[in-house]
């Protein structure tokens, strides 16, 4: 049996205006929408039985308004290093839009998207070299429960910081919005225990899908 010292949850934001137009966000500060709010609800509704435990989320505004819902009004702690990868000259852009002027590289990010980025955007190494640092942050404290809440990429990092994963094939981790992914921190091996979960939001208000981790 493995010795579990903490166990983190990683939370995706809700969904934006931007998730629905399929742009990249990325490092723009967008925020959430009515839909992404009430799936940051129904995450705070499926997670009450963590409240207490420490959030520390992405300073962008689409992850501090899902932290501060999650948070039940007690203090999000705010991490630079777990701001979204910048996409350079894709921020803001269509998807729909990169495809018609480039499919090729579209198709090369879509397979490799740490790697196969477009000009100007953030490197897996300054991606890495933060998320790292932030991961530190987060689990250095005393709780045994602790929560992130950011971003698509920037979770997809984490996990590959703590399950020591290949950065190559890591972009291939489904992470939607309001998901919720758990890992568990142990001495010498971590083990991810479960993956995107997001029953909560199938539900109509409230929330009496279990969550037990």
């Amino acid at each position: 049996m493995f010795t579990v010292k903490k166990k983190l949850l990683l939370i995706r934001h809700g969904k934006t205006e931007w998730n629905n137009e399929a742009r990249f966000q990325g490092s723009t500060d967008i925020p959430l929408n009515d839909q992404g709010y009430q799936q940051a609800l129904k995450t705070a509704a499926r997670l009450k039985s963590w409240q207490g435990a420490p959030i520390y989320s992405s300073p962008l505004k689409r992850a501090m308004q899902t932290a501060e819902a999650i948070s039940g009004g007690k203090p999000v702690i705010p991490l630079e290093g777990l701001t979204e990868m910048n996409f350079g000259d894709w921020e803001g852009e269509r998807v729909a839009d990169i495809m018609k002027k480039d499919i090729k590289a579209l198709a090369k990010w879509h397979c490799d998207g740490f790697f196969s980025t477009p000009e100007n955007a953030e490197t897996w190494e300054q991606i890495y070299n933060r998320v790292s640092q932030a991961v530190e942050v987060c689990l250095g404290g005393e709780s045994e429960r602790v929560m992130i809440v950011a971003h698509g990429g920037i979770l997809r990092a984490v996990m590959i910081n703590l399950m020591n994963l290949d950065p190559h094939t890591a972009w291939r981790l489904a992470v939607y919005n309001c998901s919720i992914s758990g890992i568990d921190v142990c001495p010498k091996v971590n083990n991810l225990v479960f993956l995107n979960d997001t029953l909560h939001l199938a539900v109509e208000e409230g929330c009496n899908v279990p969550f037990r981790f």
